[in-house]
């Protein structure tokens, strides 16, 4: 069997695309374990390619579009740099699945595939929202939103399997798309290794908010600057955070130097280092569609997390069992700000308790039994 798998994103960087392209590139390699994958990948991440990936995949690096393609993409809405690469190796090669890690990029190459192969395209959201949200560029937003919701829609309605990270997204695809030609499952998100989270806990069982993600795009740092601003004044004499992530924006630095209790660490090598050392996570992302990923780096380290309602979409299982509070205001943030604080003095809940929870229902076992029920293998 020979699988081409199409990454959009870097599969060893530190965003929250970045991990679930990882889990799902994980999973489909213990799936298919002993078959041929080629992979089709952004040349520059090959630059920090982990050695335990070495040989485990036919890792084919693409180099950058140029300038002329770049911008005939608001004609012909391939806003990839994987069309000329995938084609090639589509005529080339008898596959039996292609794996698009995107709907941008599924949309653009379902229809040239061979009757053979099955196609399956990973949804990492609702991508019409977050491409509003995370857009800067009113002019790129204007040319480009009309190809997101389009590559979205065939790659949806066409692919013969379409995942899910929510049961809300693929419930959303179906209201907005109607029913998919293809077979459509929610897997959500999982663990891609074993390990035993190590808890550093803050001494005199001082609360420390954690808040780790991208610090770079729009809906990170919409989301970090209220936190800063309107959150963190009704929490600032009670506890010292930490706010870790790659390439924090300059507004967030200028914010962060008001308080001399908020510590930001840029780019660290090791995130789960990083949330050891607090006993709350907090993701104030108020914008964008999907999951918000980074907030199961919480969970799987056992702590429980207040997160804005935007966010919390697809951790309905961890709000039931008081594991993850949503809140919408100010005052609803210092209530479940409260609230968790006395659950965790009281032992009401246990780091213990969260990372047990989170590996029992979100383990690479179960989601590769989910994905092989899907395929009907």
């Amino acid at each position: 069997m020979k699988i081409l798998y199409i990454l959009k994103h870097d599969p060893w960087g530190i965003s929250g695309g970045s991990y679930a392209s990882l889990m799902y590139l994980t999973a489909f390699c213990k799936l298919f374990s002993g078959y041929q994958f080629d992979v089709c990948i952004c040349n520059e991440c090959m630059n920090h390619q982990p050695d335990i990936w070495k040989g485990k995949c036919n890792f084919i690096p693409v180099p950058p579009r140029g300038k002329l393609n770049r911008l005939l993409s608001v004609f012909s809405g391939i806003m990839h740099r994987h069309q000329k690469m995938a084609r090639k190796l589509i005529r080339e090669h008898d596959y039996d699945y292609c794996i698009f890690d995107h709907s941008s990029i599924a949309g653009t190459l379902y229809m040239h595939l061979k009757s053979n192969t099955k196609s399956i395209v990973i949804h990492h959201n609702h991508e019409p929202q977050y491409f509003r949200d995370n857009t800067r560029s009113m002019l790129n937003k204007n040319l480009f939103l009309r190809h997101v919701k389009s590559t979205e829609k065939k790659a949806y309605l066409n692919c013969s399997y379409s995942i899910f990270l929510t049961q809300s997204d693929e419930d959303l695809f179906r209201k907005i798309y109607g029913d998919s030609l293809g077979k459509t499952a929610s897997i959500g998100i999982f663990d891609i290794k074993e390990s035993t989270p190590v808890y550093l806990m803050p001494s005199e069982h001082k609360i420390v908010p954690v808040i780790t993600g991208s610090l770079n795009n729009i809906q990170n740092t919409d989301g970090i600057l209220y936190f800063i601003h309107y959150l963190y004044p009704l929490i600032a004499n009670r506890c010292e955070v930490i706010i870790a992530g790659k390439n924090p924006t300059r507004p967030i630095l200028e914010a962060v130097k008001q308080y001399s209790n908020i510590r930001l660490i840029p780019n660290p090598k090791n995130m789960s280092d990083i949330i050891s050392q607090g006993n709350i996570f907090i993701c104030p992302t108020r914008l964008g569609g999907g999951i918000k990923v980074r907030i199961s780096d919480g969970l799987r380290n056992g702590l429980p997390v207040i997160a804005h309602s935007i966010s919390a979409r697809g951790y309905d299982n961890f709000i039931s069992k008081g594991y993850l509070l949503p809140y919408n205001s100010p005052e609803d943030f210092l209530v479940q700000f409260n609230r968790v604080e006395n659950n965790l003095k009281n032992n009401v809940i246990t780091h213990e308790k969260i990372a047990a929870f989170y590996k029992q229902n979100n383990s690479l076992d179960a989601a590769t039994e989910k994905i092989k029920l899907l395929l009907n293998e």
